[in-house]
């Protein structure tokens, strides 16, 4: 698995372009750049107003297709995208103020679940439990709970 994590600095439109530098830089990533304008308006769309402080791009199996899911947390929101190399394109997000909390779960000696939990739903991630990455943008999730 594959995966960046990006601290944010700069406009809006340069962390947007930060983003499909991502996922695009991927070697099995076969998201055609012609679905670039139909992303591009999801993430918009979804993100509005609000201020993006970080994101985490990484490479998944999505209904047994490659895909990609890039994960953006804003000052009040946290967003979850998830694209398959074919056309299906989904978001899912979450107000902050909602948040009630972010656990991690060992299932094996090697995989974690970090799982993000709100009064109307939750997201989360299996994943392999060496990918610090991950790890980090979920602990950030959890600070923002904290701070919140």
């Amino acid at each position: 698995m594959v995966n960046n994590m990006s601290q944010i600095e700069g406009s809006k439109d340069s962390i947007i372009k930060d983003i499909f530098k991502d996922i695009y830089s991927y070697s099995n990533s076969k998201v055609q750049k012609s679905r670039e304008p139909q992303i591009e308006n999801i993430i918009r769309a979804t993100v509005n107003g609000d201020i993006i402080e970080k994101y985490l791009v990484i490479d998944i199996k999505l209904e047994g297709k490659d895909g990609i899911y890039v994960y953006i947390l804003t000052n009040k929101k946290l967003i979850q995208i998830s694209i398959d190399i074919e056309s299906k394109v989904d978001s899912l997000s979450f107000l902050l103020s909602q948040m009630l909390g972010v656990t991690f779960k060992s299932l094996q000696p090697e995989r974690l679940i970090a799982e993000v939990n709100f009064f109307n739903g939750k997201l989360g991630i299996d994943y392999s439990a060496p990918n610090k990455r991950i790890t980090s943008f979920f602990q950030a999730v959890e600070q923002k709970f904290l701070i919140e």
